[in-house]
C-alpha cells in the first residue's frame, strides 16, 4: 500500500511537471505576439503623423471659343400701319389677316360722290380756259397785225395781250384744281406702302371710316428683329456683325448678325439694350415670341485645370500655393467645361500651384510639407 501511494505522487508531480512546461511555452507566444502588435500599432501611429505633400499641377494655357447666351423677344423688323385721310363709306377691302401684300397693291376703298362732281368740274373749266386762251391769242395775233398796220392802237394790243395772259391763267388754274381732284381720289384708297405680311385688317365693307384711323398693319416678317438686354461686364465683349444663333421654345433655330449695341443703359434696368437681325425668310419662327440668343464671341486666351482640382462649395474656386507655402484660395471665372477639365479665364496664372484632389484635408490657410512645396506633378498637360 505504501508502495502504491508512492508511485502515484512520483507520476503526479511527473505530469505536472509537462503541464507546467506546456503552459510555459504557451505564455511566451502569447508575450511575443502582443509584444509584436504593440510595435506595429506604434509604426501606424507613427505613419499616421507624418503628412503626406498633396499632388500639385500646374494650369495650362489654351484657347477657348466665348459665347453668351441670353434671353429675348422677336418681333418684325419693320411694320406700318396705315388709314384713309379722308372720311367716307368704305365700298372694298381687297386684303384679310394674314395676306401676303406687295407694295404699291391697293388694299381698300372709299365711296366720295363729291369728288366725281369736282372731277367733272375741274374738266370742264380747263376746257373753257383752253377756248379762251385759244381765242385770246387770235385775237392778240390779229392786234399785232393792226398795230403794224397802223390800223390798230396801242391801247387795243395791250388789252388784247392782257386778255391772253388771264386765259393762261385760267388754264393753269383749272390744271390745278384737276389735281388736286386727283390728289382726293387717291386718299379714297389705301395703297400698300411696302411689302409684307398683313396682321391687322377689317373684317368686312360698307363701315364708315375716319380719317387718320388705322385700318391695316403690314409687317415684315421675313426678317426678324430680336431684342435683348446685357450687363455692362458682357455687353462690353460683343461687336457689331456677330452671328446669332436663335432658338425658340419649340427648338426651331435661325441665324442673324448683331445689328445694334446701344451705347446707353436702358433706365430702369441698368443694362445695355442688343438687337440683332434674324432671317425668317422660312417663317418658321414667329413674332412676340420668347427665344434665347447665343453670340460667338472670337476665341480668347485661358487656362485648364482638372475638375479633381475644385473644392466644394458654390462659388468655384482652388487651393493655390502661395508666399511661404500657405495654401491660397482662388476663385475662379470659368467659361466652361469639358473632358473632365475646367476652361478658366481668370483666377490663376501659368506659374500657379494648385492643389489637386483637396478632399478635406486642405483648406486655406494650411502650410505645405517642405517636399511637397518643391515639386509639382502637371497632370494637366
Amino acid at each position: 500500500m505504501k508502495w502504491k501511494v508512492i508511485s502515484f505522487f512520483v507520476l503526479f508531480l511527473a505530469g505536472a511537471g509537462v503541464f507546467g512546461v506546456a503552459l510555459a511555452d504557451k505564455i511566451d507566444v502569447r508575450k511575443e505576439k502582443l509584444v509584436k502588435t504593440a510595435e506595429e500599432g506604434v509604426a501606424r501611429a507613427e505613419a499616421a503623423s507624418i503628412v503626406r505633400p498633396p499632388d500639385l499641377v500646374k494650369p495650362v494655357a489654351a484657347q477657348a471659343q466665348d459665347t453668351l447666351t441670353f434671353t429675348g423677344t422677336l418681333e418684325a423688323e419693320s411694320s406700318v400701319e396705315v388709314a384713309f385721310k379722308v372720311s367716307g363709306r368704305v365700298t372694298a377691302v381687297n386684303y384679310r389677316r394674314g395676306d401676303v401684300v406687295e407694295a404699291s397693291k391697293e388694299m381698300a376703298a372709299l365711296e366720295l360722290p363729291e369728288i366725281a362732281v369736282q372731277d367733272a368740274q375741274a374738266k370742264a373749266a380747263l376746257k373753257v380756259a383752253k377756248a379762251q386762251q385759244h381765242a385770246a391769242a387770235d385775237i392778240l395775233r390779229r392786234s399785232k397785225k393792226l398795230t403794224t398796220a397802223g390800223v390798230g392802237t396801242e391801247q387795243q394790243l395791250e388789252m388784247a395781250a392782257g386778255q391772253e395772259s388771264v386765259s393762261k391763267a385760267a388754264i393753269s388754274q383749272a390744271i390745278a384744281a384737276g389735281k388736286a381732284v386727283e390728289v382726293m381720289k387717291s386718299e379714297t384708297t389705301i395703297v400698300a406702302p411696302m411689302g409684307g405680311t398683313v396682321t391687322m385688317a377689317p373684317t368686312s365693307n360698307g363701315f364708315l371710316a375716319a380719317p387718320g384711323v388705322p385700318l391695316f398693319r403690314i409687317d415684315n416678317l421675313a426678317t426678324l428683329r430680336f431684342r435683348g438686354h446685357l450687363a455692362e461686364r458682357e455687353a462690353v465683349r460683343l461687336k457689331k456683325g456677330l452671328l446669332v444663333d436663335v432658338r425658340s421654345e419649340a427648338g426651331r433655330t435661325a441665324k442673324g448678325e448683331v445689328s445694334l449695341i446701344l451705347g446707353s443703359f436702358e433706365p430702369g434696368t441698368h443694362r445695355v439694350p442688343i438687337e440683332a437681325l434674324v432671317d425668317n425668310s422660312k417663317g418658321e419662327l414667329f413674332a412676340g415670341s420668347l427665344v434665347d440668343a447665343t453670340v460667338a464671341i472670337e476665341p480668347i486666351s485661358v487656362f485648364t485645370l482638372p475638375m479633381t482640382t475644385l473644392l466644394t462649395g458654390d462659388q468655384p474656386a482652388v487651393l493655390a500655393v502661395g508666399k511661404n507655402d500657405v495654401l491660397e484660395k482662388r476663385e475662379l471665372d470659368v467659361l466652361e467645361t469639358r473632358d473632365g477639365k475646367m476652361f478658366i479665364r481668370s483666377g490663376v496664372a501659368a506659374t500657379d500651384r494648385v492643389v489637386d484632389n483637396p478632399g478635406t484635408a486642405w483648406r486655406p490657410g494650411a502650410v505645405l510639407p517642405k517636399p511637397a512645396a518643391n515639386a509639382a506633378v502637371s497632370k494637366a498637360d
